[in-house]
């Protein structure tokens, strides 16, 4: 009997792909930003270092002119009202609370005010057309813009036998007492109320001549008990600004690094 005939060998496994091309097939990690993109973000960022430079410049100006009031009050001398009685030159009046003469009423509110302010804002409705290029429109509100500031100040304060004539002092402490709001279609309208009460206990910085407080340099009046109150006020507010107006400066020194370093690679 003969033998039955040999089976073929089996076919040897196709060669895997070469390997040369794996890296080629994956998917890149990130691709860079476009020119366009880098223009924008330079643009921005140098915006940013603008704002933070002007804040931070008048941050530092405003806590200048803090510090600089805060030593001229601290060179008034302050007198009783026994003692003001005699007494001609700047002077300081501690914690009184002065008889009012022709008060000032706030509208709305109907309080009887030493003195009190008017702020008058407004605002516009601002529409701008949608990304695409696409004939749908959007609106939004634009910024609160002061108009105008009406101050209106009591004629006459009595304190003991001395007289306060209070127009041109500059005012601190003062609280805010009534808004009026008004807004139309396209704009919106606000007054803001802020005084100091008749009721209010002030202290008072000006020149003394002849009976009477009017004017002088300093001429301030200040809802507060003492000199020293005003002055830790003025002391915490030249810090506050101070700060401030560091951080704003860091702020536009990392903005504006930022933007020159975008300008390169473009």
């Amino acid at each position: 009997m003969s033998a039955p005939p040999a089976s073929a060998p089996a076919p040897a496994p196709a060669p895997a792909p070469a390997a040369s091309g794996a890296a080629s097939a994956q998917p890149q990690g990130g691709s860079e930003p476009s020119p366009t993109t880098r223009a924008k973000a330079s643009t921005g960022l140098a915006i940013v270092a603008g704002v933070s430079l002007l804040c931070g410049v008048g941050g530092l100006f405003a806590s200048s002119s803090a510090k600089g009031l805060e030593r001229q009050l601290q060179q008034v001398p302050v007198k009783t009202l026994e003692e003001a009685a005699s007494y001609e030159g700047m002077v300081c009046i501690e914690g009184v609370v002065p008889e009012v003469k022709h008060a000032v009423r706030v509208p709305g509110v109907n309080t009887d005010c030493v003195y009190y302010s008017a702020k008058h804002e407004r605002r516009d409705q601002k529409s701008s057309s949608s990304e695409g290029g696409s004939s749908s429109r959007s609106s939004r509100w634009g910024s609160w813009k002061t108009t105008r500031t009406d101050e209106f100040t009591a004629t006459t304060l009595a304190v003991g036998e001395l007289v306060v004539k209070p127009q041109g002092a500059s005012w601190r402490g003062t609280t805010e007492l009534h808004q009026i709001d008004n807004r139309r279609a396209t704009q919106e309208t606000r007054v803001t109320y802020t005084g100091v009460p008749v009721t209010s206990r002030l202290t008072i910085f000006g020149k003394l001549q002849g009976g009477t407080i009017s004017g002088g340099d300093p001429f301030l009046i200040a809802v507060a008990p003492s000199q020293k109150a005003v002055i830790d006020q003025l002391e915490s507010t030249a810090t506050m600004m101070k700060v401030m107006g560091f951080l704003a400066l860091f702020v536009a020194l990392g903005a504006g690094v930022g933007a020159a370093l975008a300008f390169l690679k473009r």
